[in-house]
């Protein structure tokens, strides 16, 4: 999985360059930000858009433990604005299966018990 910002110019920000180098997550101009999008290899699985300048960029990566002693990712996508005080969220979970979940933070934006 991997990201790639879009501005308000069109201008593209990508994870990873041609060249092979990362983008930092931190470095996406967020006062620019009108889309962000999720791929896995080449195909989009998910583009959360930016509709007004008060919703904010959320995304992290969890990797949890299974039981057969491997890893799982579930990559959480979405944003959040405050309106008239009030904190709201909207998320997508992106699961290794390729299913999406979507739904609020349902609390759990902080670490998870068994997530590495």
């Amino acid at each position: 999985m991997q990201w790639q910002a879009i501005y308000n110019n069109n201008e593209m920000f990508p994870q990873f360059n041609t060249n092979g180098t990362e983008n930092k997550y931190s470095d996406i101009q967020r006062d620019r930000l009108v889309s962000f999008n999720m791929y896995d290899g080449d195909k989009l699985i998910l583009s959360v858009e930016l509709e007004r300048p008060t919703q904010k960029l959320i995304c992290r990566k969890r990797t949890f433990m299974n039981n057969k002693g491997g890893r799982n990712e579930i990559w959480l996508a979405g944003w959040h604005e405050n309106v008239n005080g009030r904190s709201i969220k909207s998320i997508c979970y992106i699961y290794p299966d390729g299913h999406i979940h979507f739904a609020g933070a349902k609390d759990d934006l902080e670490l998870m018990k068994g997530e590495i």
